[in-house]
């Protein structure tokens, strides 16, 4: 799982942020979500190159071993393809479906 891309990243930051601290949620908030680089986190947070990219490769091993032990994300997946699949024209159980999808 390691070598992911940057949307499985960013899905699995959406599902375990709150594992990780404050300062590493930061730095991948920077990183992934502002496509700011590594020099450039350094320099806003007063912490070397270096340290970024350390706090980087922790927080995405606590993202991977996180989803490795629960697969919110993966489960997350296979619950909208199965939503997906349901086929109906009521009105109520499309609302039902939305507010299913709305939650995960």
């Amino acid at each position: 799982m390691k070598n992911l891309d940057r949307f499985s990243y960013i899905a699995l930051f959406d599902a375990y942020k709150t594992l990780l601290t404050e300062k590493q949620q930061q730095i991948l908030t920077l990183y992934y979500f502002n496509d700011f680089g590594l020099t450039e986190i350094g320099e806003n947070l007063g912490v070397s190159r270096q340290a970024v990219l350390d706090a980087i490769k922790k927080a995405e091993t606590v993202l991977v071993e996180s989803e490795k032990s629960l697969k919110l994300v993966e489960k997350s997946k296979k619950v909208n393809v199965l939503l997906d699949s349901i086929k109906t024209s009521d009105q109520k159980t499309k609302e039902v479906i939305k507010e299913i999808k709305d939650l995960i």
